[in-house]
């Protein structure tokens, strides 16, 4: 029997590894630690509540994070930090989570962000260096993309998704540009997008982050909600936890990821801005507002034009209208600055903000920080007069096209 030969390998962890190791743990350091651990059962979403040592707060549903979905309140109460406030431990529950993931939106491990990505749930991604983008984009290591060639590169800033819930039966819209004298029957795909608007570079590599996470994360949990209210119109009668969550994400995404919004960003630099700065500022901003509506969810009010079937929503390339209903009817990206539209948390807070979104030809949406937490459904039957109103709204507030189902509601 010959006898074989066993390889000796001997690792060596040179000084520079040393030190790469060290700065990374300083990073950690640096980075937001938890302070406190808040839970807030309710009866629209259980979340549980971060606070900070840099003083703000993060929101996360529960049924999102592995090891808590099926715990009793008792249970979660009971919470340990560990690591200087870079751990959790729930030792009723066996449960541990790590701080800096789920400050990027990583709630467990790579299976289990893959089972709540195929749920619908709040992050849809696959894997985790997916996920990470899933909450802010910001502050997580950046993939490796060095062999992806085709970038995502046809930005949507006016999804398709929501475009079809306006679509004729031949799957196509109308739109109508504002340097055009005539409407067109258009193919969603062809409209409200913008070349390599969310491709952004890191270090040199540039990468559509930005791109899957608004395909993931906003878009396909609100593309079924959306086919149901296009189907049920007056009918849509329930709106469940998940379908909640995905209703603020999309309007808070449509609120600043527009070119309208880009106006806006450029007016207050008093600058074109680059892509990065207008991504980090749309980031911030949609984050902000999600947070906000996580930690106090506001009422949810649906709208419908039926039984006038003669008056239709329409819809455009800048379709949320921010209102406040004592000044000034609504408030632009293109409103002077006095207005204090870049304040976000000012209109977060006041009570007669409302945001406004047109969800099909007969059927709209307001969220209102008013009474918060009521929501109603079946939709509320509005006078013509308020659906024209609306429909005037969009017409200035858009600069570059206007949408709708039937080209009528366009001339």
């Amino acid at each position: 029997m010959a006898r074989s030969k066993t390889a000796r390998h001997r690792i060596v962890t040179t000084d520079a590894e040393i030190d790469q190791a060290i700065e990374r743990a300083k990073a950690v350091r640096r980075g937001p630690l938890v302070t406190a651990v808040e839970y807030k059962p309710g009866p629209g979403l259980d979340l549980l509540i971060l606070n900070l040592n840099d003083g703000s707060r993060r929101a996360i549903p529960r049924e999102d994070l592995q090891g808590l979905q099926s715990a009793t309140k008792d249970q979660i109460a009971r919470v340990e930090i560990l690591g200087g406030g870079t751990g959790l431990h729930w030792p009723d529950l066996d449960a541990d989570l790590y701080v800096p993931g789920l400050l990027r939106g990583v709630y467990g491990n790579e299976r289990w962000m893959a089972r709540i990505g195929r749920s619908g749930g709040s992050v849809t991604s696959a894997a985790k260096k997916r996920a990470a983008r899933a909450n802010g984009l910001k502050g997580g290591r950046p993939r490796n993309v060095s062999s992806k060639i085709n970038l995502k590169r046809n930005n949507h800033y006016l999804p398709e998704c929501y475009q079809n819930g306006f679509a004729d039966p031949s799957g196509r819209v109308w739109i109508k540009l504002a340097n055009s004298p005539d409407p067109e029957h258009r193919n969603p795909r062809s409209v409200g997008k913008r070349k390599s608007l969310y491709i952004r570079s890191r270090n040199g590599v540039e990468n559509d982050q930005v791109e899957d996470f608004f395909d993931k994360a906003v878009e396909s949990p609100f593309a079924s909600l959306s086919r149901r209210i296009k189907e049920e119109q007056d009918k849509f009668t329930t709106l469940s936890k998940q379908e909640q969550v995905a209703i603020y994400r999309f309007v808070a995404s449509q609120a600043v990821r527009t070119l309208g919004h880009r106006g806006c960003v450029d007016q207050q630099a008093g600058r074109s801005v680059d892509t990065s700065t207008f991504i980090l500022a749309m980031i911030k901003l949609m984050h902000t507002i999600w947070q906000a509506w996580l930690m106090k969810p506001p009422s949810i009010h649906f709208f419908t034009s039926l039984p006038h079937v003669g008056e239709q929503f329409i819809t455009g390339d800048h379709p949320v209208l921010i209102i406040r209903n004592y000044e000034n009817p609504i408030w632009t990206p293109t409103d002077a600055p006095r207005l204090g539209i870049t304040n976000v948390r000012e209109i977060l807070e006041d009570p007669k903000s409302e945001f406004q979104l047109s969800l099909s030809p007969y059927v709209a949406v307001s969220i209102q920080i008013q009474s918060p937490g009521n929501m109603t459904l079946p939709p509320k039957k509005v006078d013509p007069l308020n659906v024209r109103a609306f429909n005037k709204l969009i017409r200035g507030q858009c600069d570059l096209f206007i949408l709708a189902k039937n080209r009528e509601f366009l001339e």
